[in-house]
Order: structure tokens, then C-alpha cells, then sequence
């Protein structure tokens, strides 16, 4: 089981880089998808959750509240 701060690549290239509890990303984390996009923020049981970022490959930048 993934517990605390470390980093995983998928078989994809997707890359996560940050804080993990059982197995599932929680807190703080930076996500590197292999299509380019790009997303920094708070993660809850897996999912992006609270206050973070997104750039998307094309330029364009989301930013705020992610449920």
C-alpha cells in the first residue's frame, strides 16, 4: 500500500507526484498526464478535490475548486 509522499508512473506515462493514504491519492499532489495536461492541487480519496489547477495541453488554464 502507497502511504505518505512518493511518486507513480503509470504504464500510460501519466505521472503523480505527491502525498498518498491507502493506496489512494490524498492532499497534496501534481498530476503529469502523458497527453500533455497538467494538474496541481488537492486530492481527496483518489479524485481531485479542494483548491488547484489544471493546464491543458492547448494553453488554456483552469483554476479554482475541483468536487
Amino acid at each position: 500500500m502507497r502511504n505518505g509522499f512518493g511518486n507513480f508512473v503509470w504504464k500510460d506515462g501519466d505521472i503523480y507526484e505527491g502525498h498518498w493514504r491507502d493506496n489512494l491519492r490524498e492532499g497534496k499532489g501534481k498530476y503529469f498526464s502523458a497527453n500533455g495536461d497538467f494538474f496541481e492541487g488537492e486530492w481527496k480519496e483518489d479524485k481531485r478535490w479542494g483548491k488547484g489547477y489544471k493546464i491543458y495541453k492547448n494553453g488554456e488554464i483552469y483554476k479554482g475548486d475541483w468536487k
